[in-house]
């Protein structure tokens, strides 16, 4: 499973790629699925404030932690500036999910 770069538009896979979004100390904004900082893709990761790993996310387990750290932030009083693309990312997690069930081999 493949996802699209946010950043330079090339695909990039769970192993080399991240979910970040920007913690402003208030609000959550801009999700993104980007390449992670190597040599071939320094300029992909964006300067975000949290992220985590889409080897992670894109696990059962891992999807259900992202889900309780929204949870938690929404308990300190946060405000989701970025509900559409927060919507988006999850959806396509969501879908590689579906998909990892459905053919575990891969």
């Amino acid at each position: 499973m493949t996802f699209i770069c946010d950043t330079c538009g090339n695909e990039v896979t769970i192993e080399e790629g991240t979910l970040s979004w920007v913690d402003d100390g208030n609000s959550l904004r801009d999700f993104k699925i980007t390449h992670k900082d190597d040599q071939d893709h320094h300029d992909c990761e964006p300067n975000h404030v949290v992220y985590i790993h889409l080897r992670m996310a894109t696990g059962l387990v891992g999807y259900m932690k992202l889900s309780e750290i929204m949870a938690d932030y929404w308990g300190k009083g946060y405000t989701l500036d970025d509900v559409n693309g927060l919507k988006r990312v999850l959806n396509l997690i969501g879908v590689c999910i579906w998909k990892k069930s459905k053919n575990p081999a891969s």
